[in-house]
């Protein structure tokens, strides 16, 4: 190879190529990872199915600003608490990392009962999992 001939200008040019080429894909990876990540991952409409009855329920959480939640939940038969009737907790959740501490209070419906209730949520991907073993998804 001759010095200086163009073959030897490309391969001193591949390795800069090379380099940069995989700073701008690693860049492009970082910054689609921050877009992507949820700012509010608890925020939402979530459905389960009651473990001991097999009654819907949903969870509604909204808010999550500095990771604080209003929580509304709804089981259309809560046996346990209201004895089959249908049940609603209107609290509040405060979120850490992947975890909620919700509370509030439990009125069984048409009106009745009333009990203050604390449930914890972890987030495991893109399902809750609370801490009676129930398994929440999005609606």
């Amino acid at each position: 190879m001759f010095v200086g001939s163009r073959t030897e200008k490309n391969m001193r040019k591949t390795p800069l190529a090379v380099v940069a080429t995989v700073t701008l894909m690693e860049l492009a990876l970082f910054v689609g990872s921050v877009q992507a990540a949820e700012p509010r991952p608890f925020r939402g409409t979530w459905t389960s199915v009651d473990i001991p009855d097999g009654s819907a329920q949903r969870l509604v959480l909204n808010g999550g600003g500095s990771g604080n939640y209003s929580v509304h939940y709804y089981d259309e038969a809560a046996t346990t608490a209201c004895d089959g009737a249908p049940a609603q907790v209107t609290g509040s959740g405060t979120a850490d990392g992947n975890e909620l501490a919700a509370r509030g209070t439990l009125t069984c419906q048409p009106g009745g009962f009333v009990a203050h209730v604390e449930i914890d949520y972890v987030l495991t991907g893109t399902t809750l999992t609370d801490s009676f073993g129930v398994v929440w998804t999005r609606s």
